[in-house]
């Protein structure tokens, strides 16, 4: 009944974005909304060192807090907010890197686009920030070849910075194009950005790499780890299950598979995908 998933024909990549994807965002930007996700698990970079400071770092975990519920008007309010108050071009850039991220969950990719360039703008030219803006910039402007060049240069100028690692490894991991795709560079970015901070961002693309190297012993453990501690997360049992069957463990991933997909709609439409 299962013979449907062939082993050496399914596109793990093209899956998570199915799996990921949202009605109203073209699946193309899927990959993109992952890549600036990582920007909101890093602590604000100010001193705290006064009343202002301290009101900034309070706004932005707010605005943190609401994308985690997926209340995007009140992400929005909260990061433009922080806006009004004193500090660094470097800081500012930041922010505007977060609006660029919620404008884009909502699926908006022009006003994403639009803070991307106020980023770059307000960072001080050729900074880590600067930089690292005009990459994600490329990236909103389907210019992949130009955003590897500049997170390349952003990854000499700052080597112990995880998100360019990530970004890297989701770029070589084949999501913006095959003809970007480098699977060993792609698990050696993995490898480094996970090093640097074992985050769920982060191990998750380690995994999905380690899939792709069709190391599915690695990829099962760190799944696994993934779905323990986020039960009501669904992808991360069916990506388990289908880690599964690749490893040669067919029916117990079939049925992981079908119970996420009876839990979950985008799991459902990902494995009505696999069987079409």
């Amino acid at each position: 009944m299962h013979f449907f998933l062939k082993k050496n024909k399914i596109n793990f990549f093209s899956l998570f974005l199915l799996c990921k994807s949202i009605n109203f965002i073209p699946l193309n930007q899927i990959f993109i909304m992952k890549f600036f996700q990582l920007l909101f698990l890093l602590l604000f970079l100010v001193s705290c060192s006064n009343p202002d400071e301290k009101k900034v770092i309070e706004l932005m975990q707010k605005g943190n807090d609401f994308l985690e519920d997926r209340n995007y008007s009140s992400a929005l309010v909260s990061f433009k907010d922080a806006l009004k108050y004193k500090m660094s071009g470097e800081a500012k850039a930041k922010i505007y890197r977060n609006i660029a991220v919620v404008y884009l969950y909502e699926g908006n990719l022009d006003t994403a686009k639009h803070y991307s360039q106020l980023g770059v703008e307000a960072a001080e030219s050729e900074s880590y920030y600067h930089l690292i803006n005009k990459g994600e910039l490329f990236l909103l402007s389907n210019k992949t070849k130009e955003a590897i060049e500049i997170l390349e240069k952003t990854k000499k100028l700052k080597p112990n910075e995880m998100e360019v690692y990530n970004n890297l490894s989701l770029i070589y991991a084949g999501n913006y194009g095959e003809r970007f795709q480098n699977i060993n560079l792609a698990l050696e970015n993995a490898q480094k950005a996970y090093k640097i901070n074992p985050i769920d961002v982060n191990k998750e693309q380690l995994a999905s790499v380690y899939f792709q190297k069709e190391n599915f012993d690695k990829a099962l453990k760190l799944f696994h780890e993934l779905m323990d501690k986020h039960p009501e997360v669904k992808i991360y049992q069916f990506y388990y299950g289908q880690s599964l069957y690749f490893s040669g463990k067919e029916d117990e991933g079939i049925e992981m598979m079908e119970e996420a997909a009876s839990r979950d709609s985008e799991c459902k439409k990902l494995l009505d995908e696999l069987i079409n």
